[in-house]
């Protein structure tokens, strides 16, 4: 990131807006791994695109071949935490904020799916 889109004023030395698709990126990975139960996460299968963001290439989890019967929560590596200037940075503080919602965001997506199940099976009985 530094490469492509550098700053000497923003954090890292980094475009702020840059940062901060990074770390919303990576929270939204996280949760969305979570939910999905994707447990084989590692930098083979995610490219960081310029803008920040992350992109999920893993067509095992995709076409149902997860080698792993029981995920990790969550997977988040030291290479990705380095990217954020490491463990006390404090763009990996903004990235605890985003991940300090993850309890209420599994609570109501729970919810939705809920709703949608019973929806979908009481179309079925009609």
């Amino acid at each position: 990131m530094k490469e492509a889109r550098p700053d000497a004023n923003g954090p890292l030395g980094i475009e702020a807006d840059v940062v901060d698709n990074y770390v919303r990126s990576l929270a939204g990975y996280c949760v969305m791994c979570y939910v999905l139960g994707v447990g084989d996460r590692h930098l083979d299968n995610l490219l960081l695109c310029e803008n920040g963001r992350l992109f999920h290439v893993d067509f095992g989890f995709i076409l149902g071949r997860d080698p792993k019967p029981l995920p990790p929560p969550m997977k988040l590596t030291s290479e990705m935490l380095q990217a954020m200037g490491g463990i006390k940075s404090k763009v990996t503080a903004k990235l605890r904020i985003g991940l300090s919602f993850f309890p209420v965001t599994i609570s109501a997506i729970s919810v939705c799916i809920v709703i949608l199940l019973i929806v979908f099976f009481e179309d079925m009985q009609m």
